[in-house]
């Protein structure tokens, strides 16, 4: 095989090779700078009354599943 036919077989290759590094640099880059996501709406809901009472009923329901006989 001469050294032009290996140039025409590995060009689309190296084109490929450069379009994906790009494609991974673009991606570490927005992995860098994007917050994990509990960090993105940690305390969204501070101060909510409407939060709160969500977080009552679902305390009374986990309680009285504790207290619920079991069947056999």
């Amino acid at each position: 095989m001469s050294t032009q036919q290996i140039e025409e077989v590995t060009r689309p290759l190296e084109t490929r090779l450069t379009a994906l590094e790009t494609e991974l640099m673009v991606i570490k880059q927005f992995i860098n700078r994007s917050n994990p996501g509990w960090e993105s709406i940690f305390g969204s809901f501070a101060d909510c009354p409407e939060f709160d009472e969500m977080e009552a009923f679902g305390k009374a329901w986990r309680s009285a599943q504790n207290e619920a006989p079991e069947l056999e």
